[in-house]
């Protein structure tokens, strides 16, 4: 039996499920970097201070990712826009951490390459195909010099 006081609660609860839509982000900007998680806390990637693509944490999917890209774009950029031919259509994008390590990211399917700071590709199931993975290894690979690294 629900009690007025319990009630009041059930519907807070509810009134909170509704009012942040399913896969919202929170944009967290602090002293050294930004942080944007999604509900449910099995995802969060990690930005530096100008808003460059640092880390993510596995459960994130290339989908969470690109939300949370738009999102600090959004909030630290505001007048940014995309290059010419940047991510246009389903056309890969390479983030490159500090350490070297990363990920290349297809905006509209679900196919996201993670890379270990060392360059190599983590191996797993993906949804990617094999010419996704050719590319994205060309891709991580080019960025990877363009940075700095080996």
């Amino acid at each position: 039996m629900l009690t007025p006081s319990s009630l009041r609660i059930a519907l807070a609860v509810a009134g909170a499920m509704i009012a942040v839509p399913a896969g919202a982000q929170n944009v967290d900007i602090q002293p050294n970097g930004i942080q944007v998680g999604f509900p449910g806390g099995n995802c969060s990637v990690y930005y530096d201070r100008g808003g460059r693509f640092q880390s993510a944490r596995p459960g994130c999917n290339s989908g969470q990712i690109q939300r949370a890209n738009a999102a600090v774009a959004a909030r630290v950029r505001p007048n940014y826009a995309p290059a010419p031919g940047g991510a246009v259509g389903n056309a890969p994008r390479a983030f490159v951490a500090s350490n070297g390590a990363g990920q290349v990211v297809y905006p509209r399917s679900r196919c996201t390459v993670r890379y270990q700071a060392s360059g190599a590709r983590i191996p797993g199931r993906t949804a990617c195909t094999r010419s996704q993975l050719r590319t994205a290894d060309r891709l991580f690979r080019a960025e990877r010099l363009r940075r700095g690294f080996r």
